[in-house]
């Protein structure tokens, strides 16, 4: 199904609502601004910090973040 058909089945559906609660939240939803807006500044600082360690590399693979973890706290497989 293609985009413009998924749109027309929502606006079918939307005007079909009875119920207001449903509605509401669809509003809540469209009027929405982009969830980057929202986050605080420290959270964006960290996120931007770790994109840069990515880009350079610096990353760890999931089996040795998870190695570390259980060493760290104890855990067994």
């Amino acid at each position: 199904m293609n985009i413009e058909t998924r749109k027309l089945n929502v606006i079918k559906k939307i005007t079909l609502l009875k119920d207001d609660n449903i509605l509401s939240e669809i509003e809540n939803i469209l009027k929405s601004s982009d969830w980057w807006d929202e986050l605080p500044a420290e959270v964006k600082k960290s996120i931007d910090k770790g994109i840069e360690q990515a880009k350079k590399g610096e990353t760890m693979s999931h089996e040795d973040v998870i190695k570390e973890a259980r060493e760290k706290y104890g855990l067994k497989k």
